[in-house]
């Protein structure tokens, strides 16, 4: 065994262990097992010492006694019970070094507050002019201020450093209330209270007369020399206490005085903290932001996600409008196929077929499409060719009503089509059996189906989208495809009429710095490492719940709104188109019930009917006229109503009938409950939302019905139930909000696990 190094053997004696049990200690190391007079004799103590000293040792479990050779003799069980002694030791020496170190503590604190001489500090130049001005921060949360203003801010040597000074004063929401002398530096100094957040009442020098600055905060009275640079602090509460209360003397009258020069309506004004003016708070929190380096980062942050969010939502109207305008278009084909003729149609083969009575009929037809639809640029009719299926030749064209127009070639045309003021490759007019030389993907699937472009295409007439409807003969077979067109610029027309991205943008970007400016008042970095400790996390959470559903709903009116005025423009469209449909022959045939069994009516209750088969979401379709009566009208004709079928029926499937299922017959009278909305219906076509009566809630597309002269006979009006296509609407945004409430309520979870995963961890650690 070892012996006891000296330098343990020290640390030993200084835990408490005697000399003797400190050689008992190293003889037993360098011999295992010795009896007592083994000890003595090697170390020359008496037995009986050892005996007291080695009785100790067997308390504190580090020697045993044991029978060894037939003599009594001590051995070290372990070192272990040596460590824990002096562990044992080290933490008393330690508790009792803290005892006497709070003791000093408590001696140096009752000095303090039995201190009663004023505690002064001076400071010279511009150097210890800025250090008394940041210490004075330190001293209490309001500072009250004598000040006469001697020369304008940007004059100020210290102009700079009270740039940062306020700065700082902000961030720790140190208030400033001034009383200066109302001269005209005073009266300037005043007007920019709001942005340094403070306020400044103005007095004649002969109420107060001060030459030198004096600011009173806490304790502590300061006292600023500028002419000399010299400064000094003095705590005296006795003294600073006097201050206040003169101070708060005058500031009282101040508040009186403005109160009676307003008649009683005047700013009673700023007294505490609490009472500082939203105006003050917003401006000066914004000179304060924007003042900051980190301010850039942060607009610049707040421009990117603006920006972003509002390209989203300018995409998410374009593609709503892209389908608004294949829809109108859709509407004007599948209705417009109804109004020719397959026997028409069937005699236009060839280039030559441009002077039959067919071809002025057909291209008649279309240009009334045209311009009854004010936004179609196009309206033409095509067919597969006979020689080759793959290829597509044109029958009819709405600019075509006669190619060689004033033309003595007879080989051109002078027909400006897209009215752009020149004569070129896109005026270019179609005649029977021409080519269609580069035509969209889509246009072959007309034959089987109404259908649009799937976006924008270019061919020889310009960038358009197209919707195609096959048109079909009395067998129910497909004979050729009418299309229309509309320009790709009327898309940006649409979007700029439902939304205004500049000004949103702006909008969202003011929005969201006041946000920032309202939600966060402390560095990015600590707001990063303690977001889950800090309040305004709950805050955050709130703003940005709100905001989103905010977003939601404004989506939702938004989606609304351009859904509902697609479907209004829609119902004009079709309802415009259909109007072309009806003869003034068999409209004027009608008057009485009787009239039902006419062959005029069953043409007219087809073709009506055939209208409303187009789109499933049509409920009514029906034609009416007016009568001798202002505002009262006469049913001519209607989709559900015939002779061979019953007055009323329960078409809703509800169990009953009632009024709202009762059919009309040629000759019933009809009071509007908008009756305006019909007069106009007589001069062009319209289109009106929520429209009520004894059938329902409707949105309502009317058109006139013109005859050969250009008199309005009778007009033309589709019905269509908003219930259920508002309710898909309502549908996806409801999913939209309970995903919302769902994270939120997540976060919420996750937030207070956290919280109770370090409250239970600071519960161990106390005990």
């Amino acid at each position: 065994m070892q012996s006891l190094p000296s330098s343990i053997e020290a640390y030993l004696q200084d835990a408490g262990f005697s000399t003797t049990e400190l050689l008992i200690l190293k003889n037993l190391l360098e011999h295992d097992a010795l009896t007592t007079r083994q000890i003595a004799s090697k170390t020359g103590k008496s037995p009986g010492v050892l005996d007291q000293a080695m009785k100790k040792l067997i308390r504190k479990k580090i020697v045993k006694k044991e029978w060894i050779n037939d003599n009594w003799k001590y051995t070290l069980i372990s070192l272990d019970a040596v460590s824990t002694m002096l562990h044992q030791d080290t933490n008393q020496k330690r508790e009792e070094l803290l005892r006497r170190h709070e003791n000093f503590e408590s001696y140096v604190a009752s000095l303090k507050v039995d201190k009663t001489r004023p505690d002064m500090q001076h400071f010279e130049g511009e150097a210890g002019m800025k250090q008394a001005y940041m210490r004075l921060l330190d001293k209490g949360k309001e500072m009250l201020r004598y000040l006469p203003v001697q020369h304008t801010v940007e004059e100020d040597p210290l102009r700079d450093f009270f740039v940062e000074y306020f700065r700082e004063r902000r961030t720790r929401n140190i208030f400033e209330r001034v009383i200066a002398h109302d001269t005209p530096l005073g009266r300037r100094f005043a007007s920019r209270d709001p942005f340094e957040y403070r306020k400044t009442f103005l007095i004649s020098q002969e109420e107060c007369s001060f030459s030198y600055e004096k600011i009173i905060t806490g304790d502590t009275i300061a006292c600023f020399n500028h002419v000399e640079k010299r400064a000094c602090l003095i705590d005296y509460p006795e003294m600073a206490g006097m201050e206040k209360v003169f101070f708060e003397k005058i500031w009282r009258e101040k508040i009186q005085a403005a109160i009676a020069a307003n008649n009683g309506t005047g700013e009673q004004n700023i007294i505490m903290p609490e009472g500082i003016p939203i105006k003050t708070r917003l401006l000066s929190g914004l000179r304060g932001f924007f003042l900051t380096k980190r301010s850039i980062g942060i607009i610049l942050g707040l421009a990117l996600f603006a920006a972003g969010l509002t390209y989203g939502i300018q995409r998410y109207t374009d593609a709503l409008n892209m389908q608004r305008m294949k829809e109108k278009i859709i509407s004007v084909a599948t209705t417009g196929v109804l109004a020719f003729d397959p026997k028409d149609i069937e005699a236009l083969q060839v280039e030559a077929d441009w002077k039959k009575p067919e071809w002025q009929r057909v291209v008649s037809q279309l240009k009334e499409i045209r311009i009854s639809n004010a936004d179609i640029l196009f309206a033409y009719i095509f067919r597969k060719s006979k020689t080759d299926p793959s290829k597509i030749e044109f029958v009819a064209d709405s600019h075509s009503i006669n190619p060689y127009a004033n033309s003595d070639a007879d080989t051109t045309n002078d027909v400006d089509v897209n009215s752009d003021g020149k004569i070129d490759s896109q005026d270019y007019l179609q005649w029977p059996g021409q080519i269609y030389t580069n035509p969209p993907l889509e246009a072959l699937e007309g034959y089987n189906r109404p259908l649009a472009n799937k976006d924008f295409y270019q061919d020889n007439w310009g960038k358009v989208i197209s919707g195609y409807a096959p048109i079909k003969d009395k067998e129910g077979n497909v004979i050729a495809v009418m299309a229309a067109d509309m320009r790709a610029s009327d898309l940006s027309k649409l979007s700029s009429q439902t939304f205004l991205p500049l000004f949103w943008f702006f909008a969202l970007f003011i929005f969201l710095i006041f946000i920032r400016l309202t939600a966060f008042n402390r560095s990015l970095l600590k707001e990063c490492m303690n977001f889950l400790k800090n309040k305004k996390l709950y805050l955050l959470i709130l703003i940005i719940s709100s905001v989103s559903l905010l977003v939601i709903v404004f989506m939702y009116f938004y989606t609304l709104k351009i859904v509902k005025n697609d479907l209004l423009s829609k119902l004009k469209f079709v309802s415009a188109t259909a109007a072309m449909e009806f003869q003034e022959t068999d409209i004027n045939a009608l008057h009485f019930a009787k009239d039902m069994k006419l062959t005029e009516y069953q043409k007219v209750f087809n073709r009506l009917n055939e209208i409303r088969n187009q789109d499933k979401n049509i409920r009514y379709v029906y034609i009416m006229r007016p009568t001798e009566i202002k505002d009262v009208w006469e049913f001519v004709a209607d989709a559900d109503s015939n002779y061979n079928l019953p007055f009323s029926a329960d078409y809703n499937l509800d169990g009953k009938i009632d009024d709202t299922e009762e059919n009309v017959a040629p000759g019933i009278r009809y009071v509007s409950p908008i009756p305006q909305n019909l007069n106009d219906a007589l001069r062009q076509p319209v289109a009106y939302d929520s429209i009520f009566d004894q059938w329902g809630k409707f949105v309502s597309g009317i058109a006139p019905i013109k005859n050969s002269e250009g008199n309005t006979i009778g007009i033309i009006e589709i019905d269509m139930y908003t219930d259920d296509l508002y309710g898909k609407v309502r549908s996806k945004f409801i999913v939209g909000i309970v995903t919302l409430f769902t994270l939120s309520a997540l976060l919420a979870l996750a937030i207070l696990l956290i919280r109770l995963g370090e409250a239970k961890l600071n519960l161990k650690k106390y005990k």
